[in-house]
């Protein structure tokens, strides 16, 4: 009966810890994170004889420019401090220049 009252109690205070973890916000990833995945196999009587996957990922908005096929050297970055529901919150981004000269966020591209 003892055992089957620290059970209780422990599962409880599981609960509590993980309702508290999911109600603690967080920050938003970054959305101009990227991933590059390269390939390479080798075939040996064209069967594969061995593969690799290389995966390159950046948060680097220069990295991801020249990624999407933009040049890195007509981008800039802006911030900006807004206040939503009575905060300010400081708010920026990344802006390229597209094929007609006009600056687009870069995730856009």
């Amino acid at each position: 009966m003892l055992r089957q009252v620290t059970n209780f109690i422990l599962l409880g205070a599981g609960v509590a810890l993980l309702s508290a973890c999911s109600s603690t916000p967080t920050p938003n990833p970054d959305p101009m994170q990227y991933c590059y995945t390269d390939s390479e196999y080798n075939l040996s009587n064209g069967n594969i004889a061995s593969s690799e996957v290389t995966v390159q990922c950046s948060d680097e908005p220069s990295k991801r420019a020249k990624f999407v096929g933009v040049d890195p050297k007509t981008c800039r970055s802006w911030n900006k401090r807004i206040v939503i529901n009575g905060r300010t919150k400081e708010v920026y981004g990344f802006l390229c220049k597209d094929e007609n000269g006009n600056f687009r966020p870069l995730d856009q591209f």
